[in-house]
């Protein structure tokens, strides 16, 4: 058994899989990873390690809603936390703010986890590597890859 928070959390991260992209948002035409395939990837592996996490609404004295979320070591009560303000378009219809919820919910694990959803469709997996150019080779017109092309490191991109 680890001794701490942080030894466990490790473990834990180590045996978690892929957090997959399973769910599609038509309005961007893109896919995501919903909260339900977050929690399947992270349960197991932070039970397994004596983890538990926890996710509460809270009002703060200004009456802005955050999220609260918790990672917990249950032998010794030690925890990680995060809060995020709820951010929702309009506050006073209930489907954008259980959205707006679930949002936050997904992405203050993914972030207190230090995880990040991969695509499994193996579109990404399938496609050859972008060819390396040396510097002062320009791009090519179809190329979006941003250039570091700077005598200054200090506006290089990273």
């Amino acid at each position: 058994m680890a001794d701490n928070i942080y030894t466990a959390l490790l473990a834990a991260q180590e045996e978690m899989g892929p957090v997959l992209k399973n769910s599609t948002n038509p309005a961007f035409r893109s896919k995501y990873a919903d909260l339900g395939a977050v929690i399947e990837t992270i349960e197991e592996p932070l039970r397994k390690h004596k983890l538990l996490f926890y996710q509460r609404l809270d009002v703060l004295a200004d009456g802005s809603p955050i999220l609260c979320t918790a990672i917990v070591y249950a032998p010794t009560g030690d925890k990680i936390e995060s809060t995020a303000p709820l951010v929702c378009k309009d506050p006073t219809n209930p489907q954008a703010i259980g959205g707006a919820i679930t949002y936050f919910r997904r992405y203050s694990l993914l972030a207190l986890l230090g995880l990040a959803p991969e695509d499994d469709d193996g579109q990404a997996a399938a496609k050859a590597p972008p060819a390396r150019r040396g510097p002062g080779v320009a791009p090519k017109a179809h190329d979006s890859t941003p250039t570091t092309e700077t005598s200054d490191t200090s506006d290089a991109i990273i």
